[in-house]
Formats: structure tokens, sequence, C-alpha cells
């Protein structure tokens, strides 16, 4: 049975498969596990892993905490690509929605996180950086490096 990847900001699912306009991707689906890798919250600005569940399941909250247009960084070998995602375009993703997403959260600073998404064994590796900014967290950036 296939299983749908959401890729932030790049690609809306849509049944057994991952759509934007030019695109279909199709994951066979494998038993896999979820794994967070959490810092504590002591060493963040605000209590990330709070802003981060409810980022995931609030779709007016996500709206509101993602620096719009959203800078989109496609990497490619020939060469990046940057697309940005005004509002409207924008359709709510749950990082943490599939069990067979390995999520990472990379302390940069503290007031900056990478949540990285990675779908072991389909070349899947998205980036997504947070800043802390007026007194609140938002999605900056989406680094996209999947193969």
């Amino acid at each position: 049975m296939p299983l749908s990847v959401a890729l932030i900001g790049l690609f809306a699912c849509t049944g057994n498969s991952v759509k934007n306009a030019d695109t279909t991707i199709t994951i066979a689906d494998t038993p896999k596990r979820l794994v967070a890798i959490k810092q504590p919250d002591d060493v963040l600005t605000g209590n990330f892993n709070e802003f981060l569940q409810r980022f995931n399941i609030d779709s007016v909250f996500q709206k509101k905490h993602i620096a719009f247009p959203l800078k989109v960084i496609a990497v490619y070998e020939e060469g990046d690509t940057i697309k940005y995602v005004p509002q409207h375009k924008w359709t709510h993703v749950n990082l943490m929605a599939s069990k067979n997403n390995i999520i990472k959260t990379i302390k940069i600073s503290k007031t900056e996180v990478n949540v990285v998404l990675i779908v072991e064994d389909t070349g899947v590796h998205v980036n997504h950086y947070f800043i802390y900014k007026k007194s609140d967290w938002q999605l900056a950036y989406v680094k996209d490096e999947s193969d």
C-alpha cells in the first residue's frame, strides 16, 4: 500500500500519492518508526516542543506562525531553486502525522531550530527552519534536500 508524504510548503497530499502542479511522488509503504530527537526546553527560548505540537495540529495557529511568503529552497546538483509560497496557497501540514517519518529537532541557537523530516529509503530530506521572533516561534523558511 503506498504512503503519502507531505513535503511542507511544496506538495499537497491526495489519496496514495503526493502531488503538486508538475510532480506526483508515490512512496512504497515499509515498516518504519518515528524517531524524535528533542532538545531540553530550558536551552531554547520559549517552549519550542509545545509550540511544535500545536503547530502540527492547529491549521489556524500554523498559518499565523509562518513568515509569508514562505521561502522554499529546493537543492539540486545543477543548482538551487527558490520559490515563495503565499499564504493563500498554503495547505496545513502535520510533520508528525505519519509513523513512517523520522523527525529530528536540531537546536541551532536559543532562537533557531531546524526540524528535519526524513522518510527512510525514499530520499526525502526536508529542513524546516524556525526562529524565535517577537516573543514567538515562526517557520522562517524550508530547504528541501531530497534526492
